[in-house]
């Protein structure tokens, strides 16, 4: 964290880290400091709830905020999702514009 803003210069940061290390918890520091829309992408709907079950726990409630999604097509200030939804409605959205070509 004492060097995240230098990592950050370039407005990217990619992260690898093993299950356990503080991916979740340095995430939420990083939408903090950015203070942007930001779009969460999980590999498989487990591990979205996972995600979305780690801010609960950040905000110490089970009720969630309306600054929050879980809907690709309905986002929110910071929207969970699995990136097979933005898989899908890349190709559908693909797949409608080649017809009205």
């Amino acid at each position: 964290l004492e060097h995240l803003d230098r990592h950050l210069e370039n407005g990217q940061l990619h992260l690898v880290a093993p299950p356990g290390s503080g991916k979740a918890v340095l995430g939420l520091e990083v939408m903090l400091r950015v203070n942007k829309p930001t779009i969460i992408l999980a590999p498989t709907l487990t591990i979205k709830e996972q995600g979305f079950n780690a801010f609960g726990l950040f905000l110490k409630t089970n009720k969630k905020p309306e600054w929050i999604s879980t809907h690709i097509k309905q986002p929110a200030f910071v929207t969970i999702t699995a990136d097979q939804a933005l898989h899908s409605l890349f190709e559908k959205e693909t797949e409608e514009a080649e017809v009205f070509r």
